[in-house]
């Protein structure tokens, strides 16, 4: 009947097995597991919610017949969750998979009560909302990866918090408060696939990597919200024609920007990092600062073969600059336009047997203390101007 409400209660696992399409009703999970067998075990349009912080409400059961990976096959019902779940594990478990676990669309809609965690080992997405209330919603457990591909799909104010596994952007969800809505990388990795829209919320890496995966369209692929770096960060682009761009602002402490791969990083944003922040080059990929932006690191540094940095535009200040840093590397830095300051020493060509290049074309550079060319035995170093102004004291 349609006013009764099943109640779970007490630390065990309740397991509904049969569907009972005749239950209307609401379910409250309020400790313990409750399990779901069939997808219709808890009744239609009925209003699931778990209400204790050891309780879960978990999933176990294959995609029915006839639903596809784009069409939600858990509907009719309002889910609501919070709490870390029994043993910390989740408020919210899928554990049964079918063919491939591509259930992009696993649930219409999530809504959190309060803070709360999911654990999904396979791939999975929302359809209709993601409703945070304010809340934080933090992926515990799987490796998969979190589908963001609904072009319908809205997310309120609130923290998603990922520690494990993969978020894809493949559409931008639709943010009701872009500024109030938090992407927290604690772990696992946030992938840009064919070509995203930008991502206009905050984003704080406290673990976790950047990657683009396809898509290398301008205008694409880009982190339009505020970005915090306050753990090494590694952004990985898989090929040449890919690329990442940051145009909102960036903060770091004592942390490091790592572009990694052939693709191309675009810092185009205001950056702060005086106290320790660092940009490295540590593979034949590109970083590239072009918008006219003002940006203080403390050190820029590529260390691979192929690396190359191009400052085009705005402001860079930075403690020191180092090319051709690491075992045999050979790297260039080509600057055709903006200005660069550099606070400590700078060495183009720097341990043996490496090769380090400064082609400048336009733009200025001013150095406060040593320029060093080739610094060490075996070491080769060019710099060669072309254009621009270059001013300091001296150059070895």
């Amino acid at each position: 009947p349609a006013a009764t409400t099943l109640v779970k209660t007490g630390p065990g696992c309740a397991i509904l097995t049969v569907a009972s399409t005749a239950f209307t009703g609401n379910v409250d999970i309020r400790e313990g597991t409750l399990t779901l067998a069939d997808r219709a075990a808890a009744g239609s349009n009925t209003k699931i919610a778990v209400t204790g912080d050891a309780a879960t409400l978990h999933l176990n059961f294959p995609r029915p017949a006839g639903a596809g990976q784009t069409t939600p096959f858990f509907t009719g019902h309002d889910v609501t969750i919070l709490g870390r779940g029994v043993d910390g594990r989740g408020a919210f478990r899928y554990t049964a998979t079918s063919d491939g676990g591509l259930d992009d669309v696993m649930l219409e809609s999530l809504t959190l009560s309060g803070d709360a965690s999911l654990a999904v080992p396979s791939r999975f997405g929302i359809e209709k909302a993601i409703n945070l209330n304010g809340h934080t919603l933090t992926r515990v457990e799987g490796d998969a990866q979190w589908m963001w591909n609904s072009t319908v799909c809205t997310i309120d104010a609130g923290v998603i918090s990922n520690a494990t596994g993969t978020i894809t952007l493949q559409n931008a969800p639709r943010f009701t408060a872009p500024s109030g809505t938090t992407l927290y990388m604690a772990g696992g990795t946030l992938d840009f696939w064919q070509a995203a829209p930008p991502l206009p919320c905050p984003v704080v890496f406290c673990g976790g990597i950047l990657q683009s995966s396809s898509g290398s369209d301008a205008g694409r692929n880009i982190l339009a919200g505020p970005c915090a770096i306050e753990k090494w960060t590694s952004f990985n682009n898989r090929s040449p024609e890919q690329r990442i761009e940051l145009t909102g602002p960036v903060t770091m402490g004592d942390m490091r920007i790592v572009q990694n791969g052939p693709g191309t990083l675009y810092l185009n944003g205001p950056v702060s990092g005086a106290q320790g922040g660092r940009l490295y080059v540590s593979s034949p990929g590109r970083l590239v600062c072009s918008s006219n932006a003002t940006r203080v690191v403390d050190a820029v540094i590529l260390n691979a073969t192929g690396a190359r940095f191009d400052l085009e535009g705005g402001e860079l200040t930075a403690g020191w600059v180092r090319l051709g840093n690491g075992y045999k590397a050979r790297n260039t830095l080509v600057q055709s336009g903006g200005t660069l300051v550099v606070r400590g020493d700078t060495y183009v060509g720097e341990s043996g047997g490496t090769y380090g290049a400064w082609l400048m074309s336009g733009g200025a550079a001013t150095f406060s203390n040593e320029v060093n060319i080739a610094k060490w035995a075996g070491s080769e170093g060019l710099l060669w101007q072309s254009g621009g102004t270059l001013a300091g004291k001296k150059v070895f």
